[in-house]
């Protein structure tokens, strides 16, 4: 992990930039929180809910219910 660090500080291009605001994100929400959430993944999971939870089908709108 330190090396990778250490060499995604030290390049310059756009995506060693982009690489270092996404790891420097990471490490503190890491750090601060004790875990990193995927927010894009949670954005999508209550979509999914939402779905189901409209669902004709009893056996699978119940689920969401449960």
């Amino acid at each position: 992990l330190d090396m990778v660090l250490s060499i995604g500080y030290r390049v310059k291009s756009p995506e060693g930039i982009r690489c270092r605001r996404w790891a420097t994100v990471a490490l503190t929400d890491y750090l601060v929180k004790g875990v990193t959430v995927d927010d894009r993944r949670v954005e999508q999971l209550g979509t999914i809910v939402q779905v189901l939870s409209r669902s004709d089908n009893e056996h699978i709108s119940g689920v969401v219910h449960c």
